[in-house]
């Protein structure tokens, strides 16, 4: 038996060909470990086409499992029936806009209530992602918490 080494893709949160900093199979159990992101999985070998197991990341965990795909089937995406979907009832413009020196552009959206009246004012918020590769909605797992929360900020 050789060193086993693999990489990890998360499509949902935007991040491709991570580095297993470990892998360990003894018996029927697997440990995966990627210390750039602080994530490990522990999973059992069910069957030659199976593990069952558990992911770690962040202080929290959620169950994984794995299945050998044997059909080509793919899995469809989960609903989120909360994201806002075009047409809105609000006004959103994406906008570009830069540091002072120029030397750097963001891209960001802007959400407002539809209607404004003169002399009208309401309470702005801006929503910053935190570290590591984002998209503006914060996007993770196919879910937009800040495209969310933008939605409900205008409409109310």
């Amino acid at each position: 038996v050789g060193k086993v080494d693999g990489k990890w893709d998360s499509p949902s949160q935007n991040a491709m060909g991570m580095a297993f900093s470990e892998i360990d199979i003894i018996d029927d159990s697997v440990h995966l470990d990627i210390k750039i992101i602080s994530g490990s999985y522990e999973g059992k070998f069910i069957s030659n086409d199976s593990i069952a197991g558990m992911w770690h990341q962040g202080g929290g965990q959620i169950p994984l499992n794995f299945l050998r795909d044997k059909d080509g089937v793919v899995l469809a995406p989960p609903k989120r029936p909360q994201t806002p979907k075009p047409p809105f009832d609000y006004e959103s413009e994406d906008i570009i806009y830069s540091n002072a020196d120029r030397s750097i552009s963001y891209g960001a959206t802007y959400t407002r209530p539809h209607e404004i009246k003169k002399g009208q004012t309401f309470p702005a918020v801006i929503l910053v992602t935190g570290s590591g590769k984002q998209d503006r909605d914060e996007t993770i797992f196919d879910h937009k918490p800040f495209a969310v929360i933008a939605g409900y900020l205008a409409k109310n």
